[in-house]
């Protein structure tokens, strides 16, 4: 059963009853760990995970790249409402 609900939960973007960061979301919807998420980006696994976490928000480079890798599946609107939970 648990598994069942992790299941739908990250299909729907939601994780333990809050919304999934769209990085993660992406990253999982992709099949890919957010270490090479990270390589794809220019930034290391644990600049990421402070971003999905948010503990840091990225710079305005690191946003165009972040946009660039995903082919606009996550906005700089994205990114801003991620940090404003």
């Amino acid at each position: 059963m648990q598994i069942l609900l992790e299941s739908l939960a990250s299909a729907s973007g939601v994780k333990y009853g809050l919304t999934m960061h769209p990085i993660q979301r992406f990253i999982e919807s992709q099949g890919l760990t957010q270490a090479d998420f990270a390589k794809q980006v220019g930034l290391s696994r644990q600049q990421i995970n402070n971003v999905v976490k948010g503990r840091s928000n990225p710079s305005l480079r690191t946003i165009r790249k972040i946009v660039e890798v995903t082919g606009g599946e996550i906005t700089l609107l994205d990114l801003f409402s991620a940090t404003s939970r």
